[in-house]
C-alpha cells in the first residue's frame, strides 16, 4: 500500500504485518516499512505485547527474514 508523505510529497510502500491466534479468533496487525528482521521482531514484539503474552508455539510463514534453513520436520 502507498504512503505519501504529507510534507516531501515522497511516495513509500508499506508492508503490512499479520498475526493470527487461530482458535481465540485475535488479530494483530500493523504496516511497516519493509520485512526486514528489525522491522519483522519488532512487529512480534508489538504484537505479543499487546495480547499480554506469548503462545506456546510461533509458527512463521515463508518470510525470508524468519528462515535461515528449510527443515522437512514436522513439529508435534
Amino acid at each position: 500500500m502507498p504512503v505519501i508523505d504529507r510534507h516531501s510529497g515522497e511516495i513509500r510502500q508499506e508492508q503490512m504485518f499479520v498475526a493470527v491466534l487461530g482458535a481465540s479468533g485475535y488479530t494483530f496487525a500493523e504496516a511497516t516499512w519493509s520485512q526486514q528482521l528489525p522491522d519483522w521482531l519488532g512487529s512480534h514484539t508489538r504484537c505479543f505485547a499487546f495480547l499480554g503474552g506469548v503462545p506456546e508455539i510461533v509458527v512463521p510463514d515463508n518470510l525470508r527474514s524468519a528462515v535461515s534453513k528449510s527443515s522437512n520436520r514436522t513439529l508435534l
